[in-house]
């Protein structure tokens, strides 16, 4: 297993467009051939995806069903993070590195892309990424050990957290 475990869950904080979450999911797609993000439409552990060792869940795609309404909408990052770390062994999505969906991505279709962990992937710290939606879908999939540095600078000052948009 590498360094990341996709899918990643795609979480919806903000009241957003279906036009704005297709234009997300077709650009991550459009990346890699597959989005690498599962777009959550439950809160409920029981009916998110589940881990199957014999097949891999390749994210979500467009077109989104016109009755989605995310159960995350007026959430913080924070509050899904605790989602995250909460979360059983038996739910696919990741368990460090996830994305969500803000205000600003009905201007330009990026996403915020975060990491649970310091470098070694230990602990609870909280950072963020701003990445258009196709720079997210490669960077989570090839994300390695160290890359997240690179990106943030070792002091993690690079970092997006005050800069998402509820």
């Amino acid at each position: 297993m590498g360094f990341t475990n996709p899918p990643f869950a795609l979480f919806v904080l903000v009241d957003t467009s279906h036009d704005t979450l297709n234009a997300v999911l077709k650009d991550a797609y459009n990346a890699t051939g597959v989005t690498w993000l599962e777009l959550l439409s439950t809160s409920s552990y029981a009916d998110t995806i589940k881990r199957d060792p014999k097949k891999s869940h390749p994210g979500s795609t467009a077109p989104v069903d016109e009755s989605f309404k995310s159960p995350f909408v007026g959430k913080k990052v924070e509050d899904v993070a605790e989602w995250i770390m909460k979360k059983p062994d038996d739910v696919d999505v990741d368990s460090h590195f996830f994305a969500i969906v803000d205000r600003r991505a009905e201007k330009d279709t990026t996403l915020v892309v975060c990491r649970i962990g310091d470098k070694y992937l230990k602990g609870e710290e909280l950072s963020a990424m701003r990445f258009s939606a196709h720079d997210a879908s490669l960077h989570l999939g090839g994300m390695e050990f160290g890359l997240w540095e690179d990106f943030v600078g070792e002091d993690g000052k690079g970092g997006g957290l005050e800069k998402i948009e509820y």
